[in-house]
Order: C-alpha cells, then sequence, then structure tokens
C-alpha cells in the first residue's frame, strides 16, 4: 500500500489535542487505518519476569489468536517478544532467526488467524526504564514491503513513544485518583460545581441542604488537599474523578 507522505501528520493533527482515558486506542485506531496496516498491538511489560501476567497489551490482535498464543505459551519463545525487549532499534521480522519448528510454527499459525506477511517491531525504552513495544504487520509483496517499510519504521519510532507516554499519564492519573477516597455525595457536589451551579442550585438538584453541600464540597476540598473549591474542582477533572460532559 502506498501511503501519501502526509500520512505522519495527519494522525497528529487527529490526535495532538485530544486528551481521553481512550487516546491510546486512539491512536493505535488512527495509526492502522491511516498506515492501512492489517493489525498493530502495543506491549507493556510491567515484570521482569516476563509473563502473560506481567504483560498489558492494546490492539487490534484477533482475541482467538491472542487466547490461543498465551495458552500456547508462545510468549516463552517468541523472537520477536525476546529480540524486541534486549534490542534498542526497530526490526523487520524477516531478519529474525526461525530455526526451530516450535518458533517456525508461530509464525504459520499466525496466517491461519489473518496476519499479513510482513511485520515491524519498535522497541520502547525511555529513561525510567519501563519496557514496552509495538508490532504491527501488514499484507504486502516483498517489493511494496521494500519501498515503504524504512519510512515507516522511522516514523512509527515516534508513534510509538507518543503512544507510550500517552498510556504511562493514564496509568499515573489511575494511581493519583485511587489516592482520594470520595464519597458519592461529594463527588456530586464537584460536578455540579464544575457545571456552574451555584450551592443552593447544586443543594435543589441532589436534594441536601445548602449546609451539607458546602460541608461535602469542603470535604472533597480536604481530600484532594486544595486550598480553594476552584482548586479543587480542577483536580478532580483533571483526575478524571468527575465528568462534566
Amino acid at each position: 500500500m502506498q501511503v501519501n507522505s502526509n500520512t505522519f501528520y495527519d494522525l497528529f493533527d487527529k490526535v495532538q489535542n485530544l486528551d481521553t482515558p481512550f487516546l491510546p486506542s486512539q491512536i493505535l485506531a488512527e495509526t492502522r487505518k491511516l498506515y492501512g496496516l492489517r493489525h498493530i498491538l502495543y506491549t507493556r511489560i510491567e515484570g521482569p519476569p516476563v509473563t502473560a501476567q506481567n504483560c498489558s497489551i492494546k490492539g487490534t490482535y484477533p482475541l482467538e489468536w491472542l487466547q490461543h498464543y498465551f495458552e500456547s505459551d508462545y510468549l516463552s519463545i517468541d523472537p520477536v517478544v525476546s529480540r524486541g525487549l534486549s534490542d534498542h532499534q526497530p526490526f523487520d521480522w524477516k531478519d529474525l532467526p526461525k530455526d526451530t519448528r516450535d518458533v517456525q510454527q508461530i509464525f504459520e499459525e499466525s496466517i491461519d488467524f489473518g496476519f499479513g506477511r510482513q511485520g515491524l517491531t519498535i522497541p520502547i525504552v525511555n529513561f525510567l526504564g519501563e519496557l514496552a513495544i509495538l508490532n504491527v504487520n501488514v499484507d504486502e509483496s516483498d517489493q511494496d514491503w521494500a519501498a515503504r517499510k524504512h519510512d515507516l519504521m522511522r516514523e512509527l519510532q515516534i508513534i510509538s513513544h507518543y503512544l507510550h507516554q500517552s498510556v504511562t499519564r493514564n496509568i499515573q492519573a489511575t494511581k493519583e485518583s485511587n489516592q482520594f477516597s470520595l464519597s458519592e455525595n461529594e463527588l456530586e457536589s464537584l460536578k455540579w460545581a464544575a457545571s456552574g451551579k451555584s450551592v443552593w442550585e447544586t443543594s435543589a438538584i441532589i436534594s441536601l441542604s445548602e449546609r451539607t453541600v458546602r460541608f461535602h464540597l469542603d470535604q472533597a476540598r480536604r481530600k484532594l488537599r486544595c486550598a480553594t473549591k476552584v482548586q479543587a474542582v480542577a483536580k478532580a477533572v483533571a483526575l478524571r474523578l468527575i465528568n462534566i460532559s
């Protein structure tokens, strides 16, 4: 598939202004669509050790294949994973050693599950030592693949780090939000405050007295470690504790 030279910029035009819990999935979906990929998979390793339980994955690999892959313990012998976690440079799956019958079987069976003939892996390593890999798969002839894989490899390196940062931000936001245990009434009071409602209006909406609403707002402010109600509302929105859409 021939990709327009503006594909990379089209992708970032679509996602750079988004900031939602679903951003990583949107990046993967748009990358797959704009680059004409058969499949794309982001895998974050929470280990060591590298086990199915320590892998966090997002992407478009068929569920049936993932179930078969993990049940067959292919993770322990897959050269895509082993090289992806030990080598910092992107690589073409054609360059992987397939000198054992078990490894050959992985690639042969993947075709039966609808995978294409070509693949790339982009290792992702940041200064914190976090490990992740981005796999992309296409069904193209060797000639077409050779004509575009180097440009694709270069652009995917940038996309993969943008994706990884997005996933990391979401994980951090979840950890931070879990530190705070706000009651339903406290969250409701913050939600209506974020929507511009006065204490009196909020009290009418949630059927509580104004004094009680003020109490819940003050409790929420204290739990969120904020000096003012406005700061508490802003922090609750940033941590996705409340939704004002």
